[in-house]
């Protein structure tokens, strides 16, 4: 891992030496009441090499990306401006612009007229927000057996989302990929009959267009079908895949 080092220049020299861990942890004050200000200027001296660097242009370790003029100033001005916008009583104008860049962005995906969606903050949230309209469409909120299957190459916010959702990690199949790191349809059938059998409701399926580990895509028309044909909500996580497409 690669941490960066103050050099004077704009951005932070990146070193090889490794990233001690728990330093952050142990210089942090036991108790609130025992910060001084001389314990700010140690801590600001240190902290560029305890954080990950995003904004730096040569971060490609993650999924963020370095940050660009044209999104520091949009940032600067949504905060100045501060409008609502979760509803469109007080924020009529901004819900018009995200109406208009989802139709564009359907588009662009060549998704049938009458799609919809919204923009959230992240990946984490947008997998949430698809799986609570999966749940509720097909097993209500109290989600009582409904169960779900994904394969290990999956992001770690699925999981999290379905058991924020109510669906506890007995009800959450998470199947071993093949050699290319895609879903096995063969064992996603198998699991999917098993717990049908045992009275268990299977609802839905989570399919990865481009992982964000090794950015491998699963079978997605051959899930289409397969969940086509039983009745299962397959979500689709865009992640590396969606945007070259």
């Amino acid at each position: 891992m690669s941490v960066a080092e103050p050099t004077g220049h704009p951005w932070p020299r990146l070193t090889r030496r490794p990233r001690p861990r728990g330093c952050a942890a142990n210089r942090c004050p036991r108790r609130p009441w025992a910060i001084r200000s001389r314990w700010w200027t140690r801590w600001g001296d240190g902290s560029p090499g305890g954080n990950a660097h995003p904004d730096h242009p040569d971060f490609l370790a993650f999924v963020p990306a370095p940050g660009t003029v044209t999104g520091v100033l949009g940032a600067t001005l949504a905060t100045g401006f501060a409008v609502p916008t979760g509803w469109r009583f007080t924020g009529e104008v901004s819900g018009a612009v995200e109406s208009a860049t989802v139709r564009w962005l359907a588009e662009l995906l060549g998704l049938p007229p009458g799609t919809s969606g919204l923009f959230v903050s992240g990946g984490s949230t947008a997998n949430l927000t698809a799986l609570t309209a999966a749940r509720d469409a097909l097993v209500g909120t109290e989600a009582r057996g409904a169960t779900a299957y994904f394969s290990d190459q999956t992001h770690f916010s699925v999981p999290r989302a379905l058991h924020l959702l109510g669906i506890g990690e007995d009800r959450v199949r998470i199947l071993p990929s093949d050699a290319h790191r895609r879903i096995r349809l063969a064992e996603l059938r198998r699991r999917v009959a098993e717990d049908r059998r045992r009275g268990l409701r299977p609802f839905l399926v989570v399919a990865n267009a481009g992982t964000t580990a090794t950015g491998d895509v699963d079978p997605l028309p051959e899930l289409a079908a397969f969940c086509r044909a039983e009745g299962l909500w397959l979500h689709v996580d865009g992640a590396f895949g969606a945007p070259p497409r």
